[in-house]
Order: structure tokens, then C-alpha cells, then sequence
């Protein structure tokens, strides 16, 4: 078997030197042994490297160096890369990057670390990345993002920390990420958002904190998102959504808070959602949902949103005449189960099927 590298329209052929993979539950099928450089992609799968090579051509625009025993970045390891657009580090041991490690590497949009052993990001450790726009760093070992870990990434849009080890987010950490369009800090420990923690991210769009530990979110935490249209709060902790917590988030359209322990929503929680077109309260610990989490709304002057896809299911629901809202809603065509009925709650105090309860809605003229 050889490798194959096409320089200057010539083809070399070069003796593989026989290596493996690593073989992790994360590990792609596709990840196998290979060693090419070919239209300006330089590619090192299962090479045995434990350092960048020095041999990357400097008119690589694509480089991948993916399942190698690689536990440092140095500095100044691509400092001739001024033509890389696209950078994989992924699949390796990488558990330190130095700062200045990414110095020269000024045309770098896209930047894969993911599915590596790091640990801490220090202050600066991005310094020289003007032109990057997407940051993937899931599945490592995270703990602590530094204040200053993302200085100079104003081009950044999308940063990926999912499946990592952050217990607590610092306030001001994201504040030099002024182009941030999506979040993702899903499957973390974090416990608390503090208010202020999202400073900086006025254009963020998305925003993912699924599967953490929240139990408490403090006054202002989402005051910044003004700009926000998908918050995902699902599987954490949180017993309550207290009224005002979410009243910044105008542009809003979506909203999962399933898999918590909310026992109750107070009045006029969702009225500032005025885009709000789905929400997921399923799997809490819900025996009420009145009308009024919408009262102080302007929806169309009923204190509705104007179409809303609901989830209501695996709740301790107890119907009686304060769910109607829900009946009416569904009889004006205005709110929808989530993925059709089989989203629709059953009550516990009739032993039903929603759509089978014996309420006497038709004896209220409104809500």
C-alpha cells in the first residue's frame, strides 16, 4: 500500500508506514490510516504524531491531522499556513494548546478541536484567528473557560462547547464574541446562569443549554438576547420560571423547557413572547397551566400567542375549567399538540386522554 501526494501536477507514491487508530466509542468508521496531500488538502490520519508536522505545505488550504497521540498545540505551529481556510485537530490526545499556537493562520474560517482530552482554555489562547467563524470544542474535558479565552474572535458565529466538564460560566467570558449567532453548551454541569453571563451576544440566535445541572437563573441572565429565537433549557433542574425572567426575549420562537421539576408557572411568564410560536413543557411536575402565563400579553388582543405548538405531556396534570384556554385554543385553530396528539397530556384526576376529558368548556364565554 502507498501514499498517494500530488505535487506541481506530479503524483507521488510513498510506502505507507503501517499505524492504527484509536478505537473509542466516539471513534468515526471512516477514521483508517491514510497520508495524503491532494488539491490542497494535506491529510494525517493514525500517523503516530505526537507534534504538528513540519512539512504542511504552505499552499494548503485544508488540513486534518485526526487520531494521533498530539497532547500539545505549540506556538507558532502554523505560522506559514496563511492560505488554511479549514483546520481538524480532532481524534487525538490534545489536552494543552499554547498561546500564540494558531499565529499565521489569518485566512482560518473554520476550526475542528473536537473529540480531545483539553482541560482549561486560557486568556488569548485564540489570539490571531480574525477571519474565524465557527469554533467546534464538544467533547472534551472542559472545566474552565478563562476570561479572555475567545479575545480577537469578533468574526466568530457559531462556538460549540457540548458534552464538556464547565460547572459555572463566568460573567463577561463570551463578551468578545460580538458576532455570535449560535451557542452550544449543551450536556455541561453548569448549575447557576448569573446575571450578565451573556453579555455581548446581542445578535446570538440560538442558544442551547440542554442537559446541565441549572437549578437557579438569576434576574438578567438573558437580558442581552434581545435578537434570541431558540432557548433550549431542557433536562436541568428548574422548579419554577419566575415572571420577568424571560421578558427581553421579544424575538423568541421557540422554548424547551421539558425534563425539569417545574411545579408551577407564574402569571404572565410568557406575555413579552410575542413571536413565541413553540413551547415544551413536558415531563415536569405541572398539575395547572392557566391562561394567565399569557395575560399580559398583546397577541391579537386575546392574550395569546398567534400560533403555538404546545407539549404538555408526562405531567401530574389535574383538569378542570382552568384548562379550557387550552380547548378553546384548540377549537380557534390558534394552538396545536407538538408533533400532533400523541404530544397531548392525559390528566390524572379523569384517568384520560385529553382529548377524551369531560370538560365543560362550552359554558365559559372566555377563558
Amino acid at each position: 500500500m502507498y501514499n498517494i501526494i500530488a505535487i506541481a501536477g506530479l503524483v507521488i507514491c510513498l510506502p505507507i508506514v503501517q499505524s492504527s487508530c484509536p478505537v473509542t466509542d466516539r471513534t468515526p468508521d471512516w477514521l483508517v490510516p491514510k497520508a495524503t496531500f491532494i488539491s490542497g488538502v494535506f491529510s494525517r490520519y493514525c500517523q503516530d504524531f505526537e507534534e504538528i508536522p513540519k512539512n504542511i505545505p504552505r499552499s494548503a488550504k485544508h488540513v486534518n491531522i485526526l487520531g494521533n497521540p498530539l497532547k500539545t498545540l505549540k506556538k507558532n505551529d502554523f505560522q506559514y499556513l496563511s492560505n488554511c481556510n479549514i483546520l481538524f485537530i480532532s481524534y487525538n490526545e490534545l489536552s494543552t494548546i499554547d498561546v500564540g499556537a494558531f499565529n499565521g493562520l489569518t485566512s482560518l474560517q473554520k476550526l475542528f478541536l473536537h473529540d480531545n482530552k483539553l482541560v482549561n482554555l486560557e486568556a488569548g489562547v485564540f489570539r490571531g484567528l480574525p477571519s474565524l467563524a465557527i469554533l467546534s470544542l464538544q467533547y472534551n474535558e472542559i472545566e474552565t473557560l478563562q476570561l479572555g479565552a475567545f479575545e480577537g474572535l469578533s468574526s466568530l458565529n457559531e462556538l460549540n462547547l457540548h458534552d464538556n466538564k464547565l460547572a459555572a460560566l463566568e460573567v463577561g467570558v463570551f463578551q468578545e464574541l460580538t458576532s455570535l449567532t449560535l451557542l452550544r453548551l449543551g450536556r455541561n454541569g453548569i448549575q447557576m446562569l448569573e446575571s450578565g453571563v451573556f453579555q455581548g451576544l446581542a445578535l446570538l440566535t440560538g442558544l442551547y443549554l440542554n442537559d446541565n445541572k441549572i437549578h437557579s437563573i438569576l434576574s438578567g441572565s438573558f437580558s442581552p438576547l434581545q435578537n434570541l429565537k431558540y432557548l433550549h433549557l431542557n433536562n436541568n433542574s428548574l422548579k419554577a420560571i419566575p415572571h420577568g425572567l424571560l421578558g427581553e426575549l421579544t424575538s423568541l420562537r421557540t422554548l424547551w423547557l421539558s425534563g425539569n421539576q417545574i411545579n408551577t408557572v407564574s402569571s404572565g411568564v410568557f406575555s413579552e413572547l410575542q413571536a413565541l410560536e413553540s413551547l415544551s413543557l413536558e415531563d415536569n411536575n405541572l398539575e395547572h397551566v392557566p391562561w394567565t402565563i399569557f395575560v399580559s400579553g398583546d397577541y391579537n388582543g386575546d392574550g395569546h400567542p398567534a400560533k403555538l405548538k404546545l407539549r404538555l405531556s408526562d405531567n401530574p396534570l389535574l383538569c378542570d375549567l382552568s384548562m379550557c384556554w387550552i380547548k378553546r385554543g384548540e377549537e380557534e385553530g390558534w394552538l396545536t399538540w407538538w408533533d400532533g396528539d400523541q404530544w397531548a397530556p392525559e390528566c390524572i384526576n379523569f384517568k384520560a386522554h385529553w382529548n377524551d376529558i369531560p370538560l365543560q368548556c362550552n359554558e365559559i364565554s372566555k377563558f
